[in-house]
């Protein structure tokens, strides 16, 4: 299996974007080319609230979520990384 990690920079997410950036760069393909589009894989917009809450806060929290999308498994972490481990495809 291939993985590929990104850290998110922004301090206000938008962990759906970066998401499918990272996967379709891996693939090699336009953002938009991807189907099924994420959100019929999860909500986007709960995910960044989700990790919205815990960067807004004094306190550190840990956690994560994954999903599979596009043939991935896509983790994201609350430190705001993305690991996105290729499945096997056969």
């Amino acid at each position: 299996m291939s993985q590929v990690t990104h850290h998110q920079e922004q301090s206000t997410p938008n962990l759906g974007a970066e998401i499918v950036e990272v996967i379709a760069d891996r693939e090699g393909t336009n953002p938009t080319q991807l189907s099924p589009p994420l959100h019929s894989v999860i909500d986007p917009d709960a995910l960044n609230s989700l990790f919205q809450s815990i960067v807004s806060e004094d306190s550190h929290r840990e956690g994560s979520v994954c999903f599979t999308y596009y043939g991935y498994e896509v983790q994201v972490d609350s430190d705001g990384n993305i690991i996105a481990e290729l499945l096997d495809r056969e």
